[in-house]
Order: structure tokens, then sequence, then C-alpha cells
């Protein structure tokens, strides 16, 4: 059978073959996807950024470990996905010590324009972007990973290194949650008008 020289199973034979030139292929493949999982537990486009490109450079450090037991986006989300986390521990690390040294710095919690692409009108967005903030940063993730990114359950797991059914059930009672909180603000914004 022959290899199709796009998969990125025939790029990263390529790299680890001396090619690393190569690697840009995947870079340029999966910047934004590991931009909006990065985006999505740090909330701020800049720190998203850095975590991405060191989310890329870590990928390109372990390429070696990588052993195909899934598929290479999945084994880069996990990567991507942990690293964030990492990442946003740290900044919250720095963030209390800093607040104890005395200093004071406003939390940007800018939106990602045009993310929810399939939601038709403004308000929509908007009310979606607001119920998504009171979610946890891992029901959100779990909201982006299924929904957005439209992976499947299996492939989550993979990432998130949670069994199948207990995202079933978290997405169940994470969908819920943004439905109730949905409900209220819809409810308060029609009494408003009143």
């Amino acid at each position: 059978m022959p290899v199709n020289p796009l998969e990125d199973e025939y790029i990263i034979e390529q790299i680890l073959a001396g090619k690393k030139e190569q690697f840009a292929l995947l870079v340029n493949r999966y910047r934004q996807l590991v931009f909006q999982i990065t985006y999505r537990i740090l909330q701020d486009s800049a720190d998203a950024e850095e975590c991405a490109q060191e989310s890329f450079i870590r990928a390109f450090k372990y390429l070696k470990s990588f052993k195909g037991d899934s598929s290479f986006k999945t084994w880069l989300y996990r990567l991507s996905y942990n690293h964030a986390l990492t990442a946003k521990k740290e900044r919250e690390k720095k963030r209390c010590l800093s607040i104890e040294a005395g200093e004071n710095r406003s939390n940007n919690l800018a939106f990602i324009p045009s993310e929810y692409g399939s939601t038709q009108h403004e308000d929509q967005k908007k009310f979606l972007k607001f119920a998504l903030k009171h979610l946890s940063d891992e029901e959100q993730s779990l909201i982006q990973f299924y929904y957005l990114q439209e992976l499947s359950l299996r492939e989550i797991s993979e990432i998130t290194q949670q069994s199948t059914n207990f995202l079933k059930v978290k997405l169940h009672r994470t969908r819920e949650k943004l439905k109730r909180r949905l409900t209220e603000m819809l409810r308060n914004e029609t009494m408003s008008l009143y």
C-alpha cells in the first residue's frame, strides 16, 4: 500500500529520519487547534500563543516518544492540554506571589473572535461565551473538545486520561449546568425588557 506523503505518520518518519524542516507541515496543520486548546484554558491570547509555541517545541523534542498508539493529533492535543494546565497553575502561583508582594494586576479575559461560528446570532454568541465562563476549566475544555473540535469521547479520553464513561457523565452534567445557566441568563434578560 503506497504511503501518502501528507499523512502525519509519513511526515513524522521523515522528521525522525533527519528532515527536521518537515515539522513545519505539522505546525501549520495544527497551529489553530493547539492555540484554541491553550486559549480555552489560559483565557489570554498572548499566554495562549506562547503556550502553543512551547507545546510545539515539546512535541518536536519528544517526537521520538510518539508511539502511534493514538493519532498524532490526539497526542499533540494531550501534550498541549497538559502544558496549558501546567502554565495556568504556574501563572496563578505567580499572581498570588505578586499580590502578596503588593502588585495589582488586572485579569484580561478576551474572547476568541468567531470561535462559535455555528452560532447564528451575536446575542447567542454573547450569552454562550458568558455562560461558558461560569464553567470550570475542565468543563470548558470538555465542551471545546466535543462540540467545537468535534473529537470523539475516545479521543477526549486519550487527551485528558479520563475514562469514556466518566466523560459521558461529565459531559451530561456540564450540558445541564450550561443549560441552567443559559436559561437563567435569558430569563433575566427577558425580565429586564419589561
